[in-house]
């Protein structure tokens, strides 16, 4: 038999243990130190991600739902009437296919719970900054599994919080940016590391993301025919 302990000195480097050998501690120690500090890196930057934008400043218990942009809408007439429709504020329009399925449906989702009120507001207001910040938390750990060092990971992720989008509160940008990183990723351990598991976990991903931003279908499937 072979163990393995992935020891990230360059990249995502792998050292092999053999069971004839005595096996060296200090591999294995030095991968969960690695690990520990991202771990660490990972909570530093999604803080970051979040104090960057404080989608809960200016916030009041009067706050209230904003039923402006089309996703909100669609998720409006879901919940209210069960139908994906309706998504243009003049006038009723009936049924849509409009945008993508997901967002929709987790904005309706939502609002089931949590009603219109101040707490779904802050909900929505600050679902985007959540998704957004953890891409840039788990940059690290993508760029290493893409086979770079973390460090190109930290500085993608410091290059977004400069930069800082907006946070597209009624719109599924975000959401579809962490589906799409989250997808890749997976997709890359499942060429690198082939289980049941990665495939299951990369053909979830890759519908939930397909379902937020259908457009992905293309390179997705493009990089599935080229691996």
């Amino acid at each position: 038999g072979v163990q393995t302990c992935a020891l990230p000195i360059s990249g995502y480097a792998k050292v092999t243990l053999r069971n004839s050998q005595p096996s060296n501690p200090k591999f294995c120690m030095l991968l969960t130190r690695h690990r520990t500090a991202l771990i660490l890196l990972s909570v530093f930057l999604f803080s970051l991600g979040v104090l960057n934008y404080k989608p809960w400043r200016g916030y009041r218990s009067d706050w209230r739902v904003s039923f402006r942009t089309e996703p909100i809408r669609i998720a409006q007439s879901l919940r209210d009437a069960g139908t994906f429709a309706n998504p243009f504020g003049a006038t009723p329009t009936g049924v849509t296919a409009h945008i993508a399925p997901g967002f929709p449906l987790l904005l309706s989702l939502l609002l089931k719970t949590l009603g219109d009120g101040s707490v779904a507001a802050l909900v929505i207001e600050a679902l985007p900054v959540v998704a957004l910040s953890l891409e840039l938390s788990l940059l690290p750990w993508i760029a290493e599994w893409f086979g770079f060092s973390f460090w190109t990971g930290v500085i993608a992720a410091c290059i977004g919080l400069a930069s800082k989008p907006n946070s597209e509160p009624h719109w599924e940008a975000h959401v579809a940016g962490l589906l799409s990183l989250l997808s890749a990723g997976m997709f890359s351990r499942w060429l690198t590391f082939s289980s049941p598991r990665r495939i299951l976990m990369a053909g979830v991903l890759a519908s939930m993301l397909f379902h937020f931003q259908p457009v992905s279908v293309l390179p997705w499937l493009a990089s599935a025919a080229l691996a």
